[in-house]
């Protein structure tokens, strides 16, 4: 899932139309964005019960 929002933000511009980044405040805009997202998913997956990850 944190993949898929990577490729979004990094692609916002191109999805959007309306928003044009520039190359260097795009990989700030996905690093920003994983930084926030890699602990929201690590806390989220020690809520899952143990069968759930394999799915």
């Amino acid at each position: 899932m944190q993949g898929i929002l990577g490729v979004f933000v990094a692609n916002i511009d191109v999805l959007v139309g309306a928003v044009v980044l520039d190359p260097s405040a795009r990989a700030i805009v996905v690093a920003l964005c994983m930084a926030v997202l890699s602990p929201v998913m690590a806390e989220i997956g020690k809520h899952l019960p143990e069968d759930a990850s394999a799915v």
